[in-house]
């Protein structure tokens, strides 16, 4: 039987020791909680939540009422508006994870530079009244 190690097993088993960044190890969690209800139109933005300077992101859901049919949610920031989460359809009331994917994102590798303010924005038809409510988690250090 094989013993087999994760990156930060083998970094803390490194001679010298590679010590584990914030996003991996000993970092400080922090949820920010957000909720929105109202009306919009198509490619209307909602900000969500503003994460602090170096942040990293770990995980975060959000939950959404029916806001009809074609109607797709984005999440990002200003530079990308679907860096999180792109074309979810919103036609039916539901919850999705998003920003946990290490494709999409790099669960907890990537260090915000700045203050960021994360965005939802609603695309393809003219959404329904609705709510918008999750959490997103983080770890500074």
């Amino acid at each position: 039987m094989a013993t087999l190690y994760s990156d930060i097993i083998t970094s803390l088993r490194a001679s010298p020791v590679v010590k584990p960044d914030s996003g991996q190890s000993n970092g400080k969690v922090r949820t920010q909680v957000f909720s929105w209800t109202g009306d919009a139109a198509q490619n209307d933005l909602v900000e969500l939540v503003k994460l602090p300077v170096g942040a990293r992101i770990l995980t975060a859901s959000v939950n959404y009422t029916a806001f009809g049919a074609s109607v797709t949610l984005d999440v990002g920031d200003s530079t990308t508006e679907n860096k999180y989460l792109s074309a979810l359809s919103v036609a039916a009331a539901g919850t999705s994870d998003f920003a946990n994917t290490y494709a999409l994102y790099g669960v907890g590798r990537e260090r915000l530079g700045t203050a960021v303010t994360v965005i939802a924005k609603f695309e393809g038809a003219n959404p329904a009244s609705g709510s918008l409510y999750g959490y997103i988690m983080y770890a500074v250090e």
